[in-house]
């Protein structure tokens, strides 16, 4: 898996440690178009640990057992992160409405710099986020490009703490695997609502 994520991980690396480059050849914030995720690898397996807006540490690997709805986005951000964040709460009123069981939502963070655990407490009670079921995370750059790559989210930092990066809502199963991934905006829910039933149905 290793040698794979790597190869994966250069253009993401550079473009996210060369903010000339994307300021010189991107003055406009965009979405860019997400890349292949590595479906046969546990994101489990990464060992980063992360700080959740609780200013808990904590790894990836504690989902484990459930499944997982998980998106990377940035507090500032005033296009596609709030559309994502808006779909994954439709998917959550959905999957209560039908009873189908525990989910864990969880955003992680693009900007190291300042989505402060503080901040994202703040940005997760603004949009009326249940801290019960989601968790938002913060990572130190290098966890941010591992994940991005396992994930094929592509990104890279622009001028005044903006990024710009591709759209995508990834569910994990129960063992951190990828078992379904939205990378365009979609008028309704029901592929993934029903990608996550399976994912129960399979764990009873």
């Amino acid at each position: 898996m290793i040698k794979q994520l790597l190869m994966f991980s250069l253009p993401i690396v550079f473009l996210a440690a060369h903010p000339g480059y994307a300021e010189e050849h991107h003055h406009h914030h965009q979405t860019m178009e997400a890349g292949q995720a590595l479906t046969g690898d546990s994101v489990y397996n990464l060992t980063a640990k992360w700080t959740t807006q609780a200013g808990h540490k904590v790894r990836l690997g504690s989902f484990i057992g459930q499944p997982v709805v998980l998106a990377m986005m940035y507090t500032s951000c005033k296009d596609m992160c709030p559309l994502t964040i808006e779909q994954i709460r439709k998917i959550e009123d959905d999957v209560a409405r039908q009873s189908l069981g525990p989910v864990a939502y969880v955003l992680v963070s693009f900007d190291s710099a300042n989505d402060t655990p503080g901040h994202l407490k703040q940005f997760a009670a603004v949009r009326g986020l249940d801290t019960n079921n989601w968790t938002l995370m913060n990572g130190d750059p290098d966890a941010v490009r591992q994940l991005a790559a396992i994930l094929g989210i592509s990104y890279r930092k622009i001028a005044n703490a903006e990024f710009d990066h591709s759209y995508a809502i990834t569910l994990l199963d129960k063992q951190g695997l990828i078992a379904h991934q939205q990378t365009g905006l979609q008028p309704d829910t029901k592929e993934f609502v029903d990608r996550i039933r399976a994912l129960h149905l399979d764990q009873r």
